[in-house]
């Protein structure tokens, strides 16, 4: 008995953590923020040079306010790190001043088993300089939030990207981009029309598609957004102070769900109709207060209330233009 307790003991004080090999122990690492892997270098000589073999990096200032430290903190992890090839590499600041260091971080982490990306930055300053990324093969998920203005993007050449996130309505999506992603299957864009005053996205493999106003902009016009994505299963439309003239779009056959809030303006009522058109096939369709304003100024509102029983669909709308719409169908039947 005397022996079996002490063997527990014994057990009990054993660091376990520490006997497993280096590529657990660093895939284990690789879902903590960078500071805290580096931290761990602290804990025992085991662990003093750990985290050098990381190929996951997840950079963010929130614990390291002053600019010049934090810059001082991700030049030192990257020049010190023991591999050459990141597979993940994320950074979140709310401010960087410092762009030639952004290039040089950038130049440093692409390479051929780059998988995701993430650049996020919280302020309002421009940013350029990152064409680089759009050449980068190996990307699966690539995420840019933030003012990176680019008049045009040189080359794109992102064969395996399948998620796409542009919260840089400075970034052009264009024939270019798209179809440079050619197995892209998620997009993710707020725009605005001072830098996307057309946007075409023509893509057989996209199957999620989520367009949102960017916030803060002055009124501006948007002459066309051209949706032709055969294979859309999602659809998510955000439009408020901008007035798009045109709105081109497929049939969409295998949309699952898809939902809208179009601020009601002459230009969008005309389109409406079509836009309805092309989900006619779809299962769950969501309009919000906007949009149900929309389709009471149509030419024909008893549209959206045709649309969605003769198709069975789960429709949710706003309960005021519900009203709307009950008072309008009533007074026609009246009639």
């Amino acid at each position: 008995m005397a022996e079996t307790s002490t063997a527990a003991e014994r057990s009990m004080g054993t660091d376990i953590i520490s006997t497993l090999p280096n590529p657990l122990l660093c895939h284990i690492l690789s879902f903590l923020p960078t500071i805290d892997a580096v931290g761990t270098s602290v804990l025992s000589r085991r662990w003093r040079h750990l985290w050098k073999d990381l190929q996951v990096f997840d950079f963010h200032d929130e614990r390291i306010r002053d600019r010049e430290r934090f810059v001082s903190f991700v030049e030192s992890v990257l020049s010190r790190r023991s591999y050459p090839d990141i597979q993940k590499f994320s950074l979140r600041c709310y401010s960087l001043d410092d762009l030639n260091a952004l290039k040089r971080w950038i130049r440093d982490v692409l390479g051929p088993c780059l998988q995701e990306m993430e650049l996020n930055f919280y302020d309002y300053k421009t940013r350029n300089g990152i064409d680089a990324i759009f050449t980068c093969a190996s990307l699966v998920s690539l995420s840019l939030v933030g003012h990176f203005y680019m008049n045009d993007i040189p080359a794109v050449h992102l064969p395996l990207l399948k998620n796409l996130e542009l919260a840089a309505p400075g970034v052009p999506v264009d024939s270019k981009l798209i179809s440079g992603c050619p197995a892209l299957e998620d997009l993710y864009f707020i725009y605005s029309g001072r830098f996307n005053p057309k946007i075409n996205l023509l893509s057989a493999s996209l199957k999620r598609l989520r367009l949102i106003e960017a916030r803060n902009f002055d009124y501006l016009e948007i002459s066309e957004i051209q949706i032709d994505a055969p294979n859309l299963e999602f659809l998510r439309i955000y439009l408020e102070d901008s007035c798009v003239r045109t709105l081109a779009v497929s049939d969409f056959p295998n949309m699952n769900e898809a939902s809208f809030d179009i601020y009601p303006k002459p230009e969008h009522v005309d389109w409406l109709p079509k836009l309805l058109q092309a989900l006619s096939q779809t299962k769950k369709l969501g309009l919000g207060g906007f949009s149900t304003q929309v389709a009471y100024q149509c030419h024909n509102p008893l549209l959206i209330i045709t649309f969605a029983y003769s198709m069975m669909l789960l429709c949710y709308i706003s309960h005021s233009a519900w009203l709307k719409l009950r008072i309008y169908t009533y007074q026609n039947l009246a009639a």
